[in-house]
């Protein structure tokens, strides 16, 4: 999110409907919609866009729109070398509510 918000204009102007860039960029992150800031679509700002769109096909952290409750994730807690998986119960704006279990039956 930070190396997104520092690639947008950055005026704080609230267009987008959130009150800082910053705010916007945290946004982005989850959704990857840039098309709410008016500034990216000036003729100055072209290069910039297309940069936020290259950085977001590759960003590390996007997740999937099509996770749906009863799908299982398989993750790996930070700093922890077992592999652990959920059982999404909801998925909302890109933030999964997840039951962890050491033995999630698959059907």
């Amino acid at each position: 999110m930070a190396e997104i918000s520092k690639m947008l204009p950055g005026y704080n102007c609230g267009e987008c409907g959130h009150r800082q860039c910053k705010d916007y960029a945290e946004k982005i992150s989850i959704k990857g919609d840039i098309s709410k800031c008016r500034y990216l679509e000036r003729e100055r700002f072209i290069e910039t866009k297309a940069e936020i769109q290259q950085f977001l096909s590759t960003y590390p952290f996007a997740r999937p729109m099509d996770i749906v409750p009863g799908d299982v994730l398989r993750y790996r807690a930070l700093g922890y070398p077992v592999i652990h998986f959920a059982r999404v119960m909801k998925y909302i704006q890109g933030i999964a509510t997840a039951v962890c279990s050491r033995f999630i039956q698959v059907s």
